[in-house]
């Protein structure tokens, strides 16, 4: 990590922005350094989902004739999946930062340790996620700029929710004040995430390169996150 002497001026916007676009790099090392963790939390819920939408389709198949017992079949399948579908969201996602934050801070964390300390706080997560995206979409339905407002302030949330082990609204409250305190930092990081969505829409080399931009900047919001806590 950077030591403090070498953060840039905290009034000078476009140096952050060049500060932060370097940090891309600290984020390329962080992912590195649980790159299997990464890997296996991404893909155990889509290998799960994928078998269990397979075994209900197979299941409503071999129903036979009976089109009313297939609907039916089907119905039941299909709920089963969504259901199943939330749990592993519920519990990978919370995994999945968990990984970021230990990779932020240069630890080591293995697949059965991430989900380990973020499973205890799913249920947590999902009433902040919803919390946050009903301030954000109220905000976007009234005037447009207060969901973007909410969006922003309260865009390290779930970082300090599993770094510190607070409850929802103490973790909205936190982020607010840390934002609030380093906004310029954050708004860089914003422009960041805009630019590399943006490659994307580049003709013929767009999609990959935003690809490549987007997994090295992964462990970049946990790492800015890990910084202006610090300060």
């Amino acid at each position: 990590m950077a030591s403090s002497k070498n953060t840039p001026d905290e009034t000078d916007f476009f140096e952050l922005v060049g500060y932060t676009f370097r940090l891309i790099g600290e984020s390329w090392k962080a992912l590195k350094l649980n790159i299997w963790t990464f890997i296996a939390i991404a893909l155990l819920p889509m290998i799960i989902i994928g078998a269990a939408a397979s075994f209900a389709i197979l299941m409503a198949l071999g129903s036979g004739t009976d089109y009313t017992s297939v609907s039916a079949r089907s119905i039941i399948f299909i709920i089963l999946v969504i259901l199943v579908s939330i749990i592993l969201v519920s519990l990978f996602v919370p995994a999945m930062t968990v990984t970021q934050l230990y990779s932020a801070k240069g630890k080591k964390i293995s697949v059965g340790e991430a989900v380990h300390k973020g499973f205890p706080l799913f249920l947590r997560f999902l009433g902040l996620i919803i919390l946050v995206v009903l301030a954000v979409c109220i905000g976007t339905v009234l005037l447009i700029i207060p969901g973007i407002l909410a969006a922003f302030f309260f865009s390290m949330s779930t970082y300090i929710m599993f770094d510190k082990n607070t409850g929802v609204i103490e973790a909205m409250k936190r982020s607010y004040q840390l934002v609030k305190s380093n906004w310029l930092f954050v708004l860089a990081l914003f422009m960041i995430n805009i630019v590399v969505s943006l490659v994307s829409y580049i003709p013929f080399i767009g999609w990959i390169t935003g690809l490549i931009l987007s997994i090295a900047y992964f462990c970049l919001p946990a790492i800015v996150y890990n910084k202006i806590s610090k300060n």
